[in-house]
């Protein structure tokens, strides 16, 4: 796990209208989601969410390509990755 280098934000959104006035600001490595408010970094209330329902998780991964005279190019960057706690209903990202 890697703490982000970029600036990543989070926005909830119920039938298209955002549920918070400003969007979660993730800057660890790592946020939980779930109705264990006691537990879990980002509290979810729907009652379709376990109680531990996923991780967000921020990993270094590396991209290697060719730039434009054919060399290649190795560049490191930190993308985020849902995992899901194994929850009834199941995690994705819209």
């Amino acid at each position: 796990m890697r703490k982000p280098t970029e600036k990543w934000r989070l926005y909830m959104f119920k039938d298209g209208t955002p549920m918070e006035k400003e969007p979660y600001k993730l800057r660890n490595a790592a946020y939980m989601f779930g109705r264990d408010r006691e537990v879990c970094d980002i509290p979810t209330t729907h009652p379709t969410c376990s109680a531990q329902q996923a991780v967000l998780v921020f990993r270094q991964m590396v991209e290697e390509r060719e730039d434009a005279e054919g060399l290649p190019v190795t560049r490191r960057r930190v993308k985020p990755f849902l995992i899901d706690l194994e929850s009834t209903n199941g995690s994705f990202i819209n």
